[in-house]
């Protein structure tokens, strides 16, 4: 009995996550970013998201750029920010939709003479936002994603049967124990 609360108890705590993703460029199949002076590089990927709907984006881009300036567009599914690359960690934030299937364009502007480096460690992390209902704006149920009352709701629908035949045997075991049966001797 104490190991199947265990376990819904456990549930329960691994199953209320956040409704965020976090992807790398490595993540996406790009690598170190090297572009010389005076150019412009375009960098495509796609990446695919099983969470849907307005998300905010957080980027954090590692460069190293010595003495340029380098500006930075990040395209996702036809929403474009800018960024101004910094030696070092940018951070930039901004909200857009996040489909099933997303495309990345990276279009890196080096105006100045010296040769950058962005880092596949850079990171794109996307926060679900909450819908009025509550939920997220995708409408398949997914534990990652889903309100925790419903998730409560799921496991005690499978966790009751087994308690309630657990108390069962526990109770008919009981009676057995209590039943003797009369002893003839002769």
């Amino acid at each position: 009995m104490i190991r199947e609360l265990f376990v819904i108890v456990l549930l329960l705590f691994v199953a209320e996550t956040s409704s965020s993703i976090e992807i790398t460029f490595s993540d996406m199949g790009i690598g170190d970013i090297y572009s010389g002076g005076l150019r412009i590089t375009i960098i495509k990927a796609n990446f695919t998201s099983e969470v849907t709907g307005k998300a905010k984006i957080i980027t954090e881009i590692y460069a190293s750029i010595a003495n340029s300036s380098v500006t930075l567009e990040i395209t996702i599914n036809n929403d474009t920010t800018t960024i101004y690359l910094n030696n070092g960690v940018t951070k930039k934030t901004w909200s857009s939709y996040i489909e099933r299937w997303n495309n990345l364009t990276l279009r890196i502007i080096n105006i100045g003479i010296d040769n950058i480096t962005i880092y596949s460690n850079s990171t794109i992390r996307l926060v679900f936002e909450e819908t009025e209902q509550g939920g997220n704006s995708n409408s398949t149920f997914s534990p990652k994603t889903s309100n925790s009352f419903w998730l409560t709701l799921l496991i005690l629908a499978y966790a009751i049967p087994f308690i309630v035949t657990f108390i069962y045997k526990t109770r008919v075991e009981a009676e057995e124990e209590e039943e003797e049966l009369p002893v003839i001797l002769g």
